[in-house]
């Protein structure tokens, strides 16, 4: 939040409890490796979601996931770790299934 009350998010975030289970590719060993995991929810957007994992997660990773009846797939925009969990900001990307 700015002063004046301004906020710099573009879309208002609402709390949402639920279970996320996702997929994302890396690159280990030289080798493609498809992980699958599952997430908490923490809040929404029209724009994204936020989510608390234990799998580690990286600036730039594209999850692949069904949200509210849809495939969908967003890319992670940053991430803070406490503890061993991991709380990461997706952006939906503008491509949908």
């Amino acid at each position: 939040m700015l002063a004046g009350g301004f906020s710099t998010r573009r879309y208002e975030r609402f709390p949402f409890s639920g279970e996320l289970v996702f997929s994302l590719s890396r690159i280990e060993l030289g080798q493609r490796r498809e992980v699958s995991s599952k997430a908490e929810i923490v809040n929404t957007s029209e724009g994204g979601l936020c989510i608390k994992t234990t799998l580690p997660l990286e600036v730039g990773n594209i999850l692949t996931f069904n949200f509210q009846g849809k495939k969908e797939q967003a890319m992670v925009k940053w991430v803070l770790r406490e503890e061993g969990i991991y709380i990461a900001g997706l952006m939906f990307l503008k491509k949908r299934f």
